[in-house]
């Protein structure tokens, strides 16, 4: 059994259960996957593939969640790093995965592009919680 099934069999049958608590955030199982989607469908339209790799850089929370399932349902390859890590661990495991994207907050964007510098082709995509919620 994959993560996308088990998702989708706990939205079909507890959709309106709570999935994930984060802070402030509360996520039924429905909306985890619906939101999941989206992103899916987004990182498609921005041209990304089954196969190409995706960092998260990012401490734990909701978002990587939604990452990881977004992954999961489209055969993208989730690389997670926390923001926490020194910089220069960040900047090796980047060269060694050479992602195509480095999905991350915008709260931690000084770093994250430091980080990120050396890698002149990866798109930074951020997430922005203080923004409207139906930005996927």
């Amino acid at each position: 059994m994959l993560l996308t099934d088990v998702v989708r069999h706990a939205a079909e049958r507890y959709g309106e259960q709570e999935a994930i608590v984060c802070g402030t955030y509360r996520l039924t199982y429905a909306v985890l996957i619906e939101r999941a989607c989206r992103l899916v469908s987004g990182l498609y339209r921005l041209g990304y593939k089954p196969g190409d790799r995706i960092a998260i850089i990012s401490q734990n929370c909701h978002r990587v969640v939604e990452v990881y399932i977004a992954a999961a349902i489209s055969g993208l390859v989730a690389a997670p790093m926390k923001v926490q890590y020194p910089l220069d661990e960040i900047q090796e495991m980047l060269l060694n995965t050479a992602p195509s994207c480095i999905i991350a907050d915008v709260r931690d964007e000084e770093r994250v592009r430091e980080a990120a510098s050396m890698l002149a082709e990866t798109r930074l995509v951020w997430w922005d919680d203080d923004a409207r919620e139906d930005q996927y």
